[in-house]
């Protein structure tokens, strides 16, 4: 597989369960499979008849789909967590949600 990376807000996590998860611009997905370095992503709404996908090649995302709906994430329901060196004017944040790593700023100054 070859082409150019897509410039997308991407973060890698897993899901309570323990399964790949991937967040694309608020939108979460679902590993469907993976083999060698290519990997296919389902929207978690898939059931609710959303057809979008992601295809990641070593962890870059060369394609996607639209959604027939909003963001799954409800910015209202994400929690912010600071480092406990805050104080000491350590910036380091991350923002969950449901538990889901969603945002990740690991600017530590210690």
């Amino acid at each position: 597989m070859c082409g150019k990376s897509i410039d997308a807000d991407i973060i890698f996590t897993t899901n309570c369960y323990g399964n790949p998860t991937l967040i694309v611009n608020g939108n979460r997905f679902n590993r469907e499979y993976e083999k060698n370095l290519k990997s296919r992503w389902r929207c978690v709404k898939r059931n609710s008849g959303c057809k979008a996908f992601v295809v990641t090649f070593d962890r870059n995302v060369v394609h996607i789909t639209d959604h027939n709906h909003t963001s799954v994430i409800n910015k209202n329901l994400v929690e912010t967590w600071r480092c406990i060196k805050r104080n000491s004017g350590c910036k380091a944040t991350a923002k969950t949600h449901f538990g889901v790593l969603i945002n990740l700023n690991n600017l530590h100054n210690h």
